[in-house]
């Protein structure tokens, strides 16, 4: 199975120094699970309104139940 690669933003690699270890964990889990399969069924990606972006976002406390 292909794997994909996930790419964190500078600001995001700085946003996720501020908040505790239990939550960026959570966020690395549910990343290492985007890399298996970037789109979960249901509606939890969403791609991001704007200019043509090819960017999309996740819900982190929707995907690890569902999965």
């Amino acid at each position: 199975m292909d794997r994909f690669e996930i790419e964190l933003s500078p600001a995001t690699s700085r946003d996720l120094d501020d908040l505790e270890l239990g939550t960026v964990t959570k966020i690395f889990l549910d990343i290492k699970i985007l890399a298996e399969n970037p789109f979960p069924k249901g509606k939890l990606i969403k791609k991001i309104k704007g200019e043509k972006t090819p960017f999309y976002r996740l819900r982190i406390d929707k995907i690890s139940g569902i999965l």
